[in-house]
C-alpha cells in the first residue's frame, strides 16, 4: 500500500521518496468517487448552514453524478433471494437519498408483499 511506503519513507527520513509518494496518493484520492463524495457531503452541509443555497445544489448536482461510479449506489432493481427455510422472494430495492431501501415482491409470513425488508 502507498500508506505503507509513505510511513516506511518518512521513518527511514527518505523525504523525497516521501514526498513522491505524498503526491501519488493526494492524486489516487482525487480520483475516488468516494473521497470526493465525502468531501462534496461536508462542502454541502456547510454551504446550508451558511444558507448559500445554490452552491449548495451545485454539491447536491455533483453528488448525484458521482453516485454512478460508487458500486453502493447501483443496487437499485429486482432481486431474487432464496431463504432454505422459506424458499425464493422478489425484493426491489431503491434509493431515497442516500438510503437504500427494500420492499417484498413475494410476501411470506415474515413479511408480506410490499412491506419493508
Amino acid at each position: 500500500r502507498i500508506e505503507q511506503q509513505l510511513e516506511d519513507a518518512i521513518e527511514a527520513e527518505d523525504f523525497v521518496q516521501a514526498a513522491m509518494l505524498r503526491d501519488d496518493l493526494a492524486e489516487l484520492r482525487s480520483r475516488d468517487p468516494a473521497v470526493l463524495a465525502s468531501a462534496l457531503r461536508r462542502e454541502l452541509d456547510e454551504r446550508v448552514k451558511q444558507e448559500r443555497y445554490s452552491e449548495a445544489a451545485r454539491c447536491r448536482d455533483q453528488l448525484l453524478v458521482l453516485r454512478r461510479f460508487q458500486p453502493q449506489y447501483q443496487l437499485a432493481g429486482l432481486w431474487k433471494g432464496n431463504y432454505p427455510n422459506h424458499g425464493e422472494a422478489l425484493v426491489r430495492l431503491h434509493y431515497e437519498g442516500d438510503t437504500l431501501l427494500a420492499t417484498k415482491i413475494t410476501g411470506d409470513e415474515h413479511v408480506p408483499a410490499g412491506g419493508g425488508t
